[in-house]
């Protein structure tokens, strides 16, 4: 029975993290970009991106965020833990964690959803339409072919 209520309470915990995480992350975008003091701030430059690309990030932080605290032992139900000792737990689960989405969403932003016009992919089609790179380049590489080759 005591394992039981262990767990349900675990689950409560995982539960109530992922929701205050989701609630943090959708709050943060609507503090940044709609509200008056914050834009007064931090001025937007660059537009206000569409909110579907926050939320493609909300399954990720789901998983990442509840993972990372699970792997610092915040979900062990201790009572020998000093106060001390679970702020630095939960500071460097946030610092980790922090750095796990930002690493995975620059991943996800160069290599797999949004390519600029500058990633390597879209160069091929860049050099097809300027037809005077592609001659100046044919022209240095066989200059530099026929001063290898022997007289």
């Amino acid at each position: 029975m005591l394992k039981f209520q262990t767990r349900k309470r675990v689950v409560t915990h995982v539960a109530v993290d992922v929701a205050v995480t989701a609630l943090a992350w959708l709050l943060s975008y609507a503090l940044r970009f709609h509200a008056d003091p914050v834009g007064w701030l931090l001025p937007v430059t660059k537009g206000v991106p569409d909110l579907s690309r926050y939320l493609l990030l909300l399954p990720v932080m789901a998983v990442v965020w509840p993972v990372v605290l699970y792997f610092h032992g915040l979900y062990q139900l201790k009572r020998g833990r000093s106060r001390i000792d679970e702020l630095f737990a939960i500071l460097f689960s946030v610092l980790i964690a922090s750095a796990l989405t930002l690493g995975l969403t620059l991943y996800v932003r160069v290599y797999y959803r949004y390519q600029p016009d500058v990633s390597p992919g879209a160069r091929t089609s860049g050099s097809a339409a300027r037809p005077e790179a592609t001659s100046s380049s044919a022209r240095a590489k066989s200059s530099s072919s026929s001063m290898l080759r022997p007289s």
